[in-house]
Parts: C-alpha cells; sequence; structure tokens
C-alpha cells in the first residue's frame, strides 16, 4: 500500500540577515537588542524566531499557488489543496491508489466496478470471519457446559464429603461421650475400691482389737485357774 506523499514548506522570503559590526563587550555583551516582529505582535531577540513565526508567510508544499498561506495555516490548507496527494477513501477495502485530491473524482468514477469487487471480497471475507468467530463461539461454549458439567459434579462431591465429615463428626462425639462415661465409672469404682480398702482396714483393726481382748481373757483365766489350784 502506497503512503501519503507530503512535501516539506518552502518558505518564500528569504530570512533576514545577522547583524553585521563588532561584537559586544563587557556590559553590552549582555544587551540584546529587541525588534518586533513584522508578522505577529511578539517582540522577538535573535532572528530564529522568524523560523518559527506562526504567522510567517509560506507557499503551499504542493505548490497550488494558494495565496495569502503562513505557517500555521499549512496543516488546514492540505486538508482542501487539490495537488494534496490522498488514498483513495476505498482503501480500507484493499485500493491502494494515491493521487492528488483533484484527480480522485475522476478515479472514484472510473473504478466503481473494481471497487464494487473489493467491497464484495472484503465482505465474504468478513462473513468468513465472522462464521469462524461463531464456530469459535460455539466450541467455547461446548467447552464452558462441559466446564460447567464439572465444576457440578466437584460440587456433588464436596457435599458427599461434607456429608461424610459430619458423620464422622457424630461418630466421635459419640467415642467422646462413651469416653467420658467410662472415665466416670472408673472413678466411680476407684471411689469404691477406696471405701473397700478403708472398710478393709477397719475389719483388720477390729481383729487386732478383738485378738488383743481374746489374749488378755486368756491370761484372766490362766490367773483364775492358777488361783483355784492354790486355794484347793
Amino acid at each position: 500500500m502506497q503512503s501519503l506523499m507530503y512535501c516539506t514548506v518552502s518558505e518564500t522570503p528569504s530570512s533576514p540577515s545577522a547583524p553585521t559590526g563588532p561584537g559586544p563587550t563587557g556590559r553590552l555583551r549582555q544587551e540584546v537588542e529587541e525588534e518586533k516582529c513584522k508578522y505577529c505582535p511578539l517582540v522577538f531577540t535573535h532572528e530564529h524566531h522568524l523560523k518559527l513565526c506562526p504567522s510567517y508567510p509560506v507557499e503551499c508544499p504542493n505548490e497550488c499557488g494558494a495565496r495569502g498561506l503562513t505557517r500555521s495555516k499549512i496543516t488546514a490548507h492540505r486538508e482542501v489543496c487539490l495537488l494534496q496527494c490522498v488514498e483513495c477513501e476505498y482503501n480500507r477495502f484493499g485500493c491502494a491508489i494515491v493521487l492528488p485530491r483533484k484527480d480522485m473524482a475522476e478515479h472514484l468514477k472510473g473504478s466503481v466496478e473494481s471497487h464494487l469487487q473489493m467491497t464484495k471480497r472484503r465482505v465474504e471475507e468478513q462473513e468468513v470471519h465472522l462464521q469462524e468467530q461463531k464456530v469459535c463461539l460455539q466450541e467455547q461454549e461446548v467447552h464452558l457446559q462441559e466446564q460447567d458439567v464439572r465444576l457440578q459434579e466437584q460440587e456433588v462431591r464436596i457435599q458427599e464429603q461434607e456429608v461424610r465429615f459430619q458423620e464422622q463428626e457424630v461418630r466421635l462425639q459419640e467415642q467422646g461421650m462413651r469416653f467420658q462415661k467410662e472415665k466416670d465409672e472408673r472413678q466411680l469404682l476407684e471411689v469404691r475400691l477406696n471405701d473397700v480398702k478403708k472398710l478393709e482396714s477397719e475389719r483388720q483393726e477390729e481383729k487386732s482389737k478383738h485378738q488383743q481382748m481374746e489374749a488378755r481373757l486368756l491370761e484372766v483365766v490362766d490367773t483364775l485357774n492358777y488361783l483355784k489350784a492354790r486355794l484347793n
């Protein structure tokens, strides 16, 4: 595709020559003579201003002969200049013709058939592209549906796991209750065992006291028998 061709801006008036004469010295080196631009209201101190002055008169870069052009008007002038090279308005459909603006109407008039063919071809290409996009969207929709099914299956598995976790939690709670019951029963047995031990200890003490009383009774009997024998 050919690109637009632009010419460099030519400036008819020549730039003013630099002032001649001996250069400034001492304090005069810091003093610069001010001069009012004759093309714009600005006051400048250097001739470089004329290279940038927006009101500086210039000629059309396409040499169309337009009068009254200034540097700031060149861009707008290019939009209407009959000699400005422009792309065919069917460029987006494939026409690569670049002609001066004055010749473009004749090109459009003589290229109606070719432009129609280009437009038709571009429309057909867009239809093919749209069909491909449609197929791609259908495939994506199928893929999304498959993903949706997999997500639903995963959700079911997660729900089943939650149910199993809840059942395990119930069993753990039941086991905890059984362990607590066994612990309570064990503590109760320990209390009873301590009571039995205490009773056993008391019985041993009673038995020891009984044996002591029997021993004393035997001593009394022996003493009585001894006294009875002495009396006889």
